[in-house]
C-alpha cells in the first residue's frame, strides 16, 4: 500500500513538475513573440477574452495588446524572476521582468514585477490575465 501511495505521489510531482515546465516555456515564448512584433503568433497565444491590467493601472484587452505588440512598445524582455504554479488547465506565474519600451520620446528600461494567468485551451497555454507592477531593481 505505501509502495503504491508513492508512486501516485511522484507521478503528480512529476506531472505537476512538467506542467509548469511547460508554463514557463509558454512565458518564454510569449515574450519573445512579442519582442520580435510577431503579431499572426501572438493571436493564438493570447486569451480571446484577456484582460491586461498595465502598471499604470490601464486594462487593455487582446486587440489593444496586439496593436501595441504591432507598433514595437515591447522590444526586449528578460526575465529575472518566475514562481509558476499549475493545476491541470490553470496555470499562474508570479515573476520580475526588465522591458526595454519602445516610446517616441525614447526607448526606456523600466522593471516590472507581475502576476499572470494561463488557461490551457486545446493543448495551448494562452495568457488570460497579467497584472504589473513598476519597481525599482
Amino acid at each position: 500500500m505505501r509502495t503504491q501511495l508513492l508512486t501516485v505521489c511522484l507521478a503528480m510531482f512529476a506531472l505537476t513538475a512538467f506542467g509548469q515546465k511547460e508554463l514557463l516555456d509558454a512565458e518564454k515564448y510569449r515574450f519573445e513573440v512579442m519582442a520580435k512584433k510577431d503579431t499572426k503568433t501572438l493571436e493564438t497565444i493570447l486569451a480571446d477574452d484577456l484582460m491586461y491590467t498595465h502598471s499604470h493601472g490601464g486594462v487593455d484587452g487582446k486587440a489593444k495588446i496586439i496593436e501595441s505588440v504591432a507598433a514595437g512598445t515591447y522590444k526586449n524582455v528578460e526575465i529575472l524572476e518566475q514562481n509558476p504554479i499549475s493545476w491541470g488547465n490553470t496555470g499562474v506565474i508570479s515573476g520580475k521582468a526588465r522591458f526595454l519600451i519602445g516610446d517616441p520620446k525614447g526607448d526606456r528600461t523600466i522593471v516590472l514585477k507581475y502576476t499572470d494567468v494561463y488557461r490551457k485551451e486545446k493543448g495551448t497555454w494562452k495568457l488570460a490575465a497579467w497584472q504589473s507592477l513598476l519597481v525599482t531593481e
